[in-house]
């Protein structure tokens, strides 16, 4: 994801963290850590963002976020402009038996 400093990106994932914190001027923003099949990966949400996008983080296990990827100090950290909620899909199988023809 280095070369992708500065980039869009939009990455699924579980969370894993999740830590809101108030900034100097004692407004909230939030630290999130997800996870999918590469690896961890850090998204801020910065106050704007956390304000129209942070009601969904308590109720939703998995998140899409979507945002710019920051290079901080070789540290690559999501700052979040978008996140959705995903919802698992349950589905069942049931076995088949083979037809004659």
């Amino acid at each position: 994801m280095s070369r992708r400093a500065g980039r869009r990106v939009k990455v699924l994932g579980v969370v894993r963290t999740a830590k809101r914190t108030r900034t100097k001027q004692g407004e909230w923003m939030k630290f999130v850590t997800l996870e999918d099949e590469t690896g961890l990966v850090d998204v801020v949400l910065f106050p704007g963002s956390y304000q129209r996008w942070g009601h969904t983080l308590p109720f939703h296990r998995y998140l899409v976020v979507a945002g710019r990827v920051q290079d901080d100090g070789g540290s690559l950290t999501i700052v979040g402009e978008r996140v959705e909620p995903v919802r698992p899909v349950r589905f069942s199988c049931r076995q088949s038996r083979p037809r004659n023809t």
